[in-house]
């Protein structure tokens, strides 16, 4: 009898402590705490300056070439930073917003607590779809796992194999 094999890749994401039950209770935050703090936040002001990049492209032409020449910055480093969110400051959120849509950032926050409980539906998150490349056989399967956030969407793929897997 052979023998199945099962290829998995997981990655958890739960803390130990509940990160709203650490917030509420403690007088201490924990360094991981404040860093998926800073990071969240970090990735929401990418998130909107892009969208408001995505949106000057679309309706005016706004290329990374003119908003470099716009804000006095190489393309290659209108590049690197629009690439990703890892060293922004004010001053780099200030400039990307006066460049591609003469707005400047207001300040506003929300509490972390309080919020309704947002129920989340594993059919709304995982998809399963049998891999037809060829020489698969059926047996090799991907896993989609996508995350709504506002409107934009982060999808995570994973590859399992299990010779059983398509049977019914």
């Amino acid at each position: 009898m052979s023998k199945q094999s099962k290829e998995t890749t997981l990655t958890t994401t739960s803390q130990k402590t509940p990160l709203l039950s650490e917030l509420a209770n403690s007088d201490q935050l924990s360094v991981g705490a404040l860093a998926y703090l800073c990071e969240r936040t970090r990735n929401q002001y990418y998130n909107f300056v892009m969208e408001k990049f995505v949106e000057a492209s679309e309706k005016k032409g706004l290329t990374k070439s003119k908003l470099a020449r716009r804000i006095h910055k190489s393309p290659d480093r209108v590049s690197h930073i629009l690439g990703a969110p890892g060293n922004w400051t004010l001053d780099t959120i200030a400039e990307l917003l006066a460049g591609i849509s003469t707005e400047e950032l207001r300040p506003a926050s929300v509490s972390l607590l309080g919020r309704p409980i947002q129920n989340i539906h594993q059919e709304n998150l995982i998809s399963i779809e049998e891999d037809t490349r060829p020489g698969t056989s059926g047996v090799a399967g991907l896993v989609s796992i996508k995350f709504e956030t506002g409107s934009t969407y982060v999808a995570t793929t994973a590859s399992i194999s299990h010779p059983n897997i398509w049977t019914s």
